[in-house]
């Protein structure tokens, strides 16, 4: 069973007799995938039970900052009587990059809303009535962008100082992802310069995160809690252990009495 710690060549040499990686979640990135293959190493995941908690949470974040709930809440905890003004979400460009489960989750939820989605995907994809675009369209045109992508090394610093300079001066930026996708130095340079545009990020390339992006007004970040919901943990927990059981019958250790056993 295992969790996002890394699975290179060297730890999975150092288990000699090792059949199933059985993710707790969906991302795969910690594991050298064709090593584990040229092992024939079975490389499991949970991939609906993280679904629904990451979707919520990306929605959360975009109506705390569409309303800015944080600065609200802060200043009356303040003792202060202040009101910042949001804006409505109704009829925002919403740009979700990665349209697997949890970018269609997303959109479901934000297309009650009012909001106008366009997605972006590596594969042809026809669902409901939103529109498929390509990744430049994304860019320039959203008021909020979402990243849900499955994370390869290829994709490392995806959003960067070019792509950011692409994007609205008053885009929101919501990362529920990986955090390699992320030049964390650029998006700090970007932030500083661009006061009102405004970044969310779950997760970091080194976590726990400590870093300069919390300093800025217009960065908010939360500590990898995507998944973290009671019924989800306890969904993953039980899925990630029947994924061995599912499959132990193609592998023997021993004499298996039964096909109960």
């Amino acid at each position: 069973l295992a969790g996002l710690e890394k699975f290179s060549k060297k730890e999975i040499d150092n288990y000699p007799n090792l059949k199933i990686i059985s993710r707790f979640g969906t991302g795969v990135d910690n594991v050298d995938l064709d090593y584990a293959k040229k092992k024939k190493v079975l490389v499991l995941k949970t991939r609906q039970e993280p679904v629904l908690p990451t979707a919520e949470l990306t929605v959360a974040l975009i109506l705390m900052i569409t309303r800015k709930l944080f600065q609200n809440v802060t200043s009356l905890k303040n003792k202060k009587w202040l009101q910042f003004k949001g804006r409505n979400l109704k009829s925002k460009k919403v740009g979700i990059i990665g349209f697997g489960l949890i970018g269609r989750s997303v959109a479901n939820i934000l297309d009650k809303f009012g909001c106008e989605i366009h997605f972006c995907d590596k594969k042809k994809i026809k669902y409901k009535n939103y529109k498929q675009v390509n990744i430049s369209k994304i860019f320039k045109y959203s008021d909020i962008i979402c990243l849900h992508l499955n994370f390869t090394q290829d994709q490392e610093n995806f959003i960067s100082k070019k792509t950011l300079n692409l994007m609205k001066k008053n885009c929101i930026l919501i990362n529920t992802a990986r955090g390699s996708f992320i030049n964390e130095d650029d998006l700090f340079l970007h932030l500083k310069k661009n006061k009102n545009f405004t970044a969310v990020s779950d997760c970091f390339k080194k976590e726990p995160y400590i870093g300069k992006l919390l300093n800025l007004k217009n960065f908010f970040g939360t500590s990898h809690v995507s998944s973290n919901t009671y019924e989800s943990r306890i969904a993953m927990s039980k899925k990630s252990f029947l994924n061995i059981i599912k499959k132990y019958k193609f592998f023997q250790y021993g004499k298996i009495k039964s096909k109960k056993n």
